[in-house]
Parts: structure tokens; C-alpha cells; sequence
């Protein structure tokens, strides 16, 4: 697409890709409860599984994702790349099925929130 950026210098612009990059782990913070309840032999295992889950295959599927909708639509890809795709039926079941994993994921965001109220 020709309005696509190769590098942005806008601070705000660089804040704003940053933010929607944190909130993409924001489920991840679960961990710490979950090492925590590990034998010792198993906190091994689990490190490595995140080690290799995290930066290697969220971050690479949330980088493709962007970036292939990037550079699909250039400068007017909206925050969510599924809106473009407006008058597509297999896009509006992805958005269902985005709308249904958000609903279902509220109990992991409450739950460590809730423990952390209490003690």
C-alpha cells in the first residue's frame, strides 16, 4: 500500500504501538501466581515454556498480524484490522469469536485482582 511507513518518528505514534503491544500480555501477568505454586522441579519447565511462548510465538503472531494488516491497507487500517473487512461473513464471525474470547478472558484479568484485594 503507498501510505505505509517504513519508520515513524512521531512520539505519539511510537506510544500509541506501544501501549496496544502491552495490552496484548495483559493476561500474562498470571504467571507469577502460577510459579509460585510449582514444585521446584517443575519451575524449570515452566520457564522455559514461557520463555519460548512469550517472545517467540505471541510476539512473532502479533507482529504478522499487524503488520500483514499494515501493509494491506496502509495509513487507513483501523485499531481493529477486522472492521475493515466490513462486508466480509468470515470476518464477522471472527469478530464474534474475538468478542467471545474477551468475555471469557474477564475471569483471568478479575481473579489475580480480587486475591491481591484480599491479602
Amino acid at each position: 500500500h503507498s501510505s505505509v511507513v517504513a519508520i515513524n518518528t512521531d512520539p505519539l505514534d511510537v506510544l500509541q504501538g506501544w501501549a496496544i503491544m502491552v495490552a496484548a500480555f495483559i493476561c500474562h501477568f498470571n504467571i507469577f501466581r502460577i510459579d509460585g505454586e510449582l514444585r521446584a522441579t517443575e519451575r524449570r519447565k515452566i520457564r522455559r515454556v514461557v520463555h519460548i511462548a512469550i517472545p517467540g510465538i505471541a510476539t512473532s503472531i502479533y507482529i504478522t498480524g499487524g503488520l500483514m494488516g499494515y501493509f494491506y491497507f496502509g495509513g487507513a487500517v483501523q485499531n481493529n484490522v477486522l472492521v475493515n473487512f466490513h462486508d466480509n461473513p468470515l470476518m464477522s464471525v471472527a469478530r464474534v469469536a474475538l468478542s467471545l474470547t474477551n468475555t471469557f478472558k474477564l475471569p483471568l484479568i478479575v481473579s489475580p485482582l480480587r486475591v491481591s484485594l484480599q491479602e
